[in-house]
């Protein structure tokens, strides 16, 4: 649970933490992978199934292999930035701005100068 909504919260309050996070190359979870596993284990906790436990663990499996195809720190992993993917807002933060604090105009000028 601390690694799911914890460590997200902590990296974008703290640079220093998220900086040392990034060191490690630890994927940060996004809240909405947090909240499917949430959902996940409260549906096949609740169903009738006799084997929750196999269809648990698919299903976490699952998210955290998503997890690491599009942690919150994807900039790490990636060679040549955040995404390739267009968004639709051009001013919209990325997710190093989110880990670094930093802002848009910000970045611009460092890759400026």
């Amino acid at each position: 649970v601390g690694y799911l909504f914890a460590l997200g919260l902590i990296c974008r309050r703290s640079p220093r933490f998220a900086k040392q996070v990034n060191r490690f190359a630890i994927p940060v979870p996004r809240i909405y992978h947090a909240l499917a596993i949430l959902a996940i284990v409260a549906i096949v906790e609740t169903s009738p199934a006799r084997k929750r436990g196999e269809i648990n663990e698919y299903a976490i499996s699952s998210i955290a292999f998503l997890i690491l195809l599009n942690p919150i720190n994807r900039n790490i992993f990636v060679p040549n930035g955040p995404s390739k993917l267009k968004s639709g807002a051009k001013n919209a933060p990325t997710t190093q701005t989110l880990i670094a604090g930093s802002t848009n105009a910000e970045s611009e000028g460092r890759r400026a100068a």
